[in-house]
């Protein structure tokens, strides 16, 4: 992970005025990640799953950003427990850096980015050449994460050359072109794993799967604050559309995608489980944020 040492280099990046994420467990193996990224939210989501005895295998963000170093910390735990992510409603600034470490990544709404930054306060105490110095300090401890997010490197770079005052918005289609849905690394292992549905036949069996439910997300009334409430109504608006493009399908390829993807589905879900159980196996072995985590409880169950 991230060496405590390099960590207090920017410790004050990307900070905000903010309340904690919010983490809804509403189904099994599917949180949802609401609200502003703040410090301590890593220690956060490792207690959240020590409660819940598991990792999630999905994860939804709906974040305006907040804590670089805590979204770097979930985004390394993601990467490493092979947790998919997928942005709805609203994901910039820091919720990108923790949006990339899935390895499965979703959005079915515009990405915002810029390059990080300090504490306005504590950043206009320093001299010129020491902000020079610490800045670059930020900057290549951002850049080397998004590498090892198999970012891009001129993905990195435009991100770089937007003010942190300003905001680049990227859509669904062509943040998907420039980064990729998967790491090529990750994505190979699965194939070789458990074969493959082609982009068009994944993206029509979301599709699909979006559209049958719309009667659950009716349903379930999903009382909470305003974050949960618009999420919600954002998932049924999506559902919606999705199920007038289903429509649109013929009843022998719908048949064909409800038989072929969960063959690939099952066998990708059970061993990226294995990783995840692994990785909560480890997690839980330690003292984690002051809690103290019985691994011997865990391995038994």
């Amino acid at each position: 992970m991230f060496k405590d040492t390099i960590l207090s280099l920017v410790l004050l990046s990307w900070t905000v005025t903010a309340m904690s994420l919010e983490i809804d467990q509403r189904t099994e193996g599917v949180w949802w990640l609401n609200g502003e990224i703040v410090s301590g939210d890593y220690e956060k989501f490792l207690y959240t799953a020590k409660s819940a005895g598991a990792l999630p295998d999905w994860v939804f963000l709906n974040s305006n950003g907040g804590d670089i170093i805590d979204a770097m910390k979930l985004g390394e735990l993601f990467r490493k427990s092979l947790i998919t992510t997928n942005a709805r409603v609203q994901c910039d600034s820091a919720c990108f850096i923790m949006w990339v470490g899935g390895v499965q990544r979703f959005t079915s709404d515009p990405i915002g980015m810029h390059r990080p930054f300090y504490d306005r306060k504590y950043f206009s105490e320093l001299s010129a050449d020491v902000a020079e110095t610490e800045y670059k300090k930020l900057q290549t401890l951002t850049e080397k994460y998004l590498q090892r997010m198999d970012v891009p490197q001129h993905v990195i770079d435009t991100m770089i050359t937007v003010d942190s005052s300003e905001m680049l918005k990227v859509s669904p289609e062509s943040i998907e072109k420039l980064i990729g849905r998967s790491p090529p690394a990750y994505r190979e292992w699965i194939i070789s794993k458990c074969g493959t549905l082609s982009k068009e036949e994944e993206n029509d069996y979301t599709t699909i799967t979006s559209a049958e439910s719309l009667p659950n997300l009716y349903i379930n009334k999903w009382d909470g604050d305003e974050n949960a409430k618009q999420f919600r109504l954002a998932l049924i608006t999506h559902a919606k559309e999705n199920k007038k493009r289903v429509s649109s399908f013929s009843p022998g390829y719908v048949e064909y995608l409800k038989e072929k993807a969960p063959t690939v589905y099952v066998c990708t879900r059970k061993v990226t489980k294995g990783v995840r159980k692994s990785v909560f196996l480890e997690l839980i072995g330690g003292n984690l944020g002051g809690h103290t985590f019985n691994k011997e409880k865990y391995e038994n169950d």
